[in-house]
């Protein structure tokens, strides 16, 4: 957020040249907050999604309610040095890697011990397409790499994604949802990243599940 103060707020008093030289200036502040969601007992990994409305920056619980209105981004935190896996999946199985992800963050696997990130990375933040609906924000951390992080998700949600394809055979309306995109902190949509279709995959639960793997769910509401 860019804001003008003018005349209201000088430095010094505005009285001569070498006073208005004073206070032609810009300041920068850095409102993005800490990461404060504490790690305890033997966790690895720890995530959050969180969510900003119009200026308001808030944690969203398991079964909140996002809108196409608001932002919103997932962090995590390690203890230990992982191999860590996020996708943000729908309810039909559709998914969208977010890491590792290039297009999202930079940084890849593996992650450092005491490593913080931010998807997407600071000053940007994602936005949901239109179709309502439950969404998921799966994170997967393990010490050595995971052969088809696709189809461990899979095998995590197959059993939901049934239950769920069950009770939407006689919805004609239903439709699939997921991530729309992302927009800048002055809210302007990238032409390259606004449409993720082309980055979705299906998941199929057909790998083997392997040892030592810590899981993180979370779910919100799209409305």
């Amino acid at each position: 957020m860019v804001t003008w103060f003018g005349e209201t707020q000088p430095l010094v008093p505005n009285t001569n040249e070498t006073a208005r030289y004073q206070n032609r200036r810009v300041v920068i502040k850095n409102t993005l907050k800490a990461f404060d969601l504490p790690i305890s007992g033997n966790q690895p990994v720890v995530m959050q999604v969180k969510c900003m409305r119009g200026q308001v920056e808030a944690v969203v619980a398991d079964g909140d309610t996002l809108t196409t209105e608001d932002r919103y981004a997932v962090e995590f935190k390690t203890t230990n040095n992982l191999h860590v896996y996020v996708y943000q999946v729908d309810a039909m199985g559709k998914s969208v890697a977010l890491f590792p992800n290039s297009r999202f963050v930079k940084s890849n696997n593996p992650v450092s011990a005491n490593s913080f990130r931010r998807l997407p990375a600071p000053g940007r933040w994602f936005y949901l397409d239109n179709n309502l609906g439950t969404e998921q924000i799966i994170l997967i951390a393990a010490k050595n790499p995971i052969d088809d992080p696709n189809s461990f998700c899979a095998n995590l949600i197959a059993g939901e994604k049934e239950a769920h394809l069950l009770a939407v055979e006689s919805d004609a309306e239903f439709k699939t949802r997921g991530l729309g995109g992302i927009i800048h902190q002055a809210n302007e949509k990238t032409d390259v990243e606004d449409d993720l279709s082309a980055n979705s995959k299906t998941l199929y639960a057909e790998s083997k599940v392997p040892g030592n793997v810590y899981v993180v769910q979370r779910v919100f509401i799209h409305e």
